[in-house]
């Protein structure tokens, strides 16, 4: 695609925010030149012939879309913006949101010069929470330190004190404060695997997984996989950022994305693949420097988790791409303040968000394109729209399947459960916890003849079976044998609950009837019979 420079975007329409970035990209990169004056001025004098990697009809299906899902002009206020980026080469197919490019000053409310899509220093956007769209990226982690997505974490939620995270890379603690986050999507609680826990949101089981990890194995893996603060920054380590709580541009979301898609392979977003000078040189432009920043596993085990958010997950009520594999995650902030669903197939990876672009206001009891809304989700308007853009997009393409996962990857490091019966409930515990294992928060009592009381009587998984490393085993704890309920009761009255006397021979009660006035010689039905 080529595109006539001209002195401001106004006249690109539908592309107007996509042409703005391209011009900051020129503006902004060194290899337009050494000074940003210098590279203006060339921008500027004329005479440039600027190959752009937008699809023309790819990029009118997503400003259909996007207006679809929340009008420029719908009374809600809210904003949305939508990216798409290709796997394996990093090229920009489309940029748009719900607003008309405006450079000037006093325009209307659903004008703009702010893309919403990218980085502070391309567009003006200092990003929006991410929210549980982040979550992929601690899964990175999670699989990268040898773990599995059938492994299973306690998602009871419960407070984590600040000397229980461990981070490598942090001088100090990585918070002073305890952490106890709530769960905005996903409610399950209790032992789940990490593949559920991915699969419907759920907060308290992310949180339990990078407990166990060093913190800093998660943001390196954002890092390496190009995702950073839309003010330039990386992310901070911290508990709660694992849940998506610094703002980040759709822009990076998307290309993260899309190095799942190519299975671990990431490429720098670029937007220009040629550009001719007034006297006909080309000149070098940005590179997207693919490179295998993820292994292949890891990427198709977190390909294989994401594609069960859209088929029994927190998207399920809006399901995959029809007739082909799609993968993704909803993303909702606290308080409802921004919504997102990132997904993907191997062809393309697009990121929508939705939210007021102004700020952190709550989308709740809202109105949104005639529809009213209790709570907006991921799932409320991001989804719906990524998933009929998404569907136009593909419409004549060739259906391409996901990898399949290795087996290491969805089991994870299997272990021996050891024997704890009979053993207290500390030394079960400590030998346990020796040998992989996690004790369930929650130990029940119950009635044992074999086992004393005080003891370990049962426990969930058996002796010398073998098990997925970091799996929670239940105990429970012998009250020692059940008390006889006849005990102290002469037959006389009313029998005490649970002590009823068996048939007698001549019954004239009739079959089936219990005799509660007879003696407690249950083998002596009595002289009068």
């Amino acid at each position: 695609d080529i595109q006539k420079t001209r002195l401001g975007c106004t006249s690109a329409g539908k592309s107007a925010f996509f042409c703005d970035y391209v011009t900051k990209i020129i503006a902004n990169d060194p290899v337009f030149g050494e000074t940003k004056k210098e590279r203006t001025d060339r921008l500027y004098r004329g005479g440039l012939e600027i190959h752009t990697t937008l699809d023309r009809k790819l990029q009118n299906l997503a400003d259909k879309e996007v207006r679809a899902g929340v009008g420029r002009k719908d009374e809600s206020g809210i904003a949305s913006a939508l990216v798409t980026v290709e796997p394996g080469t990093g090229k920009i197919l489309t940029m748009a949101q719900n607003r008309v490019y405006n450079p000037g000053e006093g325009g209307k409310a659903w004008e703009t010069s702010v893309n919403y899509n990218t980085d502070f220093a391309y567009g003006g956007s200092r990003g929006f929470q991410p929210g549980s769209t982040f979550k992929p990226l601690a899964l990175v982690g999670w699989l990268q330190e040898k773990n599995g997505l059938n492994q299973v974490v306690d998602a009871t939620r419960r407070e984590f004190k600040p000397e229980s995270w461990t981070a490598s890379c942090v001088d100090g603690r990585v918070t002073q404060d305890k952490y106890n986050p709530f769960n905005a999507e996903g409610g399950n609680s209790g032992p789940i695997t990490v593949l559920n826990a991915t699969a419907h949101s759920v907060n308290s089981a992310y949180i339990a997984m990078v407990n166990q990890m060093d913190l800093c194995t998660v943001f390196e893996a954002a890092e390496a996989l190009g995702v950073h603060r839309a003010t330039g920054e990386p992310i901070d380590v911290m508990p709660a950022n694992v849940l998506g709580s610094q703002e980040v541009a759709p822009l990076s979301m998307a290309a993260a994305y899309a190095a799942f898609a190519a299975q671990g392979e990431y490429c720098t977003p670029i937007a220009i693949t040629k550009v001719i000078d007034a006297d006909g040189k080309e000149l070098e432009v940005p590179s997207a420097n693919c490179h295998q920043a993820i292994s292949k596993d890891v990427a198709n085990a977190v390909t294989y988790a994401l594609q069960r958010v859209l088929t029994q997950g927190s998207a399920s009520s809006v399901g995959g791409l029809p007739g082909r594999p799609s993968a993704g995650k909803t993303g909702t902030t606290n308080a409802n303040w921004h919504t997102w669903f990132v997904g993907y197939t191997p062809q393309m990876s697009t990121a929508v968000w939705v939210g007021h672009s102004e700020g952190n206001i709550p989308m709740q009891s809202v109105t949104i394109n005639g529809r009213w809304f209790r709570n907006v989700y991921g799932s409320s308007v991001a989804a719906p729209t990524w998933k009929r853009f998404m569907t136009g997009a593909h419409d004549g393409k060739k259906v391409k399947g996901f990898p399949d996962i290795n087996s290491r990857m969805l089991y994870g490091p299997q272990a021996t459960v050891p024997n704890v019966i009979g053993k207290s409930e500390s030394e079960a515990r400590s030998i346990l916890g020796k040998a992989g294992f996690t004790v369930g928060s929650k130990i029940e009592k119950e009635y044992s003849d074999s086992v004393e009381k005080g003891k370990i009587s049962s426990q969930s998984h058996g002796a010398g079976s073998r098990i997925a490393k970091g799996s929670i085993i239940t105990l429970k704890v012998s009250k020692g044998p059940e008390p006889d309920p006849c005990e102290g009761w002469d037959g006389k009255g009313k029998s005490p609950k649970g002590c009823d006397l068996p048939d007698g021979p001549d019954d004239d009660d009739g079959p089936g009837k219990k005799k509660r006035d007879r003696g407690r010689d249950w083998g002596n039905p009595g002289d009068d019979d």
